[in-house]
């Protein structure tokens, strides 16, 4: 699931766990530059803008990453500056029912909020912003407990098959995760601006000394549609985001005239507001991107597709991806070419 966004070997992750029969850790991450369930964007985050400059990024991607303990989020304000809009910017958002993973994880990504909530009307009735600030001391030890959060480091990422990684994790000294028969973790952070969780049971011996290792899995679609060929694409987005198990990464790139001829315009934003599906539309004839409702604005491009703007769509995505492609005879003509000058074999992507 977030085998591209989580730390590249050598980074920093932080956990905790929940105690009782079925009791969870909880990893948790947020990195930089990153990704099933629908996530409560931040300010200025939760919508792909349209790619500049490609990145050239591979799989799995090494972008800088840090970790940290999940925590409202917090404005850099001073203990005295406590009005009430600045205590509404620092109360903690309440998840989306889309964002829970559904497999009954304890601590759950709602347990997690409650807890933060908490803490926050807490401080505001003691009008002492510090108080969120304030970080409780970590165990020496690797046992998870459900209020510290831990550091581990990711000591390596292996590539198992096209579309699984082995991520191992290394213990201080000889420790043990500390982790009883049945019980998970649970990983969780922002992909694509989205936060997100996935729970995950560690493939190594409960009593394994010294590090732990998770399988993470997941696929890649790239979908070139134009007009009416966007029909068949949108069952194949709706089943991926309706399957909790399937963590296929979608990106979508529409070609219309102009926005007014954006078919099924509201399933697809709907469709777009989960972490692992992307939205981008090329308008051939719309005159000016102003013209365009503010939320479509950073995901539109004017013009025509073409190759330079498919090989930038396939180096934001963290594999290469599979590619379907749907529009007249002529448009697959035109993006088979495109995908053939771009390194795509036959195998590689199919046309409808």
């Amino acid at each position: 699931m977030l085998a591209s966004h989580l730390p590249p070997s050598g980074s920093y992750g932080e956990t905790r766990s929940k105690a009782g029969s079925c009791s969870p850790a909880a990893l948790l991450w947020e990195c930089s530059g990153g990704g099933k369930g629908r996530a409560s964007p931040s300010p200025n985050s939760g919508r792909s803008a349209w790619p500049a400059k490609a990145p050239g990024t591979s799989s799995p991607r090494t972008s800088p990453c840090r970790a940290r303990a999940l925590a409202p989020a917090r404005a850099a304000v001073s203990v005295m500056d406590q009005s009430e809009e600045v205590w509404l910017s620092l109360k903690p958002r309440e998840p989306l029912s889309s964002q829970c993973c559904g497999s009954g994880c304890k601590p759950c990504i709602y347990d997690i909020y409650q807890e933060d909530l908490k803490k926050w009307e807490e401080a505001k009735a003691k009008e002492d912003i510090s108080l969120l600030s304030r970080k409780k001391q970590q165990s020496s030890n690797s046992d998870l407990t459900p209020e510290i959060f831990m550091a581990f480091i990711i000591s390596s990422v292996t590539q198992l098959t096209e579309d699984t990684y082995q991520y191992t994790f290394k213990l201080p000294g000889n420790s043990s995760l500390g982790l009883s028969l049945g019980q998970h973790i649970v990983l969780r952070g922002v992909v694509n601006g989205l936060e997100v969780q996935r729970a995950y049971t560690p493939i190594t011996p409960v009593n394994a000394e010294g590090f732990f290792e998770v399988l993470i899995k997941y696929g890649e679609l790239l979908m070139l549609a134009s007009g009416t060929g966007i029909a068949p694409m949108l069952p194949i987005i709706q089943y991926i985001t309706e399957n909790e198990d399937d963590e296929t990464f979608v990106t979508l790139i529409g070609c219309f005239r102009t926005f007014e001829n954006i078919y099924m315009k509201a399933l697809l934003q709907e469709q777009s507001q989960f972490w692992n599906i992307r939205t981008f539309y090329v308008l051939s004839q719309e005159q000016s991107l102003k013209n365009l409702p503010w939320s479509f604005r950073e995901t539109a491009h004017l013009g025509r597709i073409n190759e330079n703007l498919i090989k930038s769509m396939v180096n934001t995505c963290r594999r290469k991806p599979f590619v379907l492609v749907c529009g007249s005879v002529t448009f697959n003509e035109d993006m088979e070419k495109c995908l053939k000058a771009i390194g795509f074999e036959k195998e590689s992507y199919f046309i409808f």
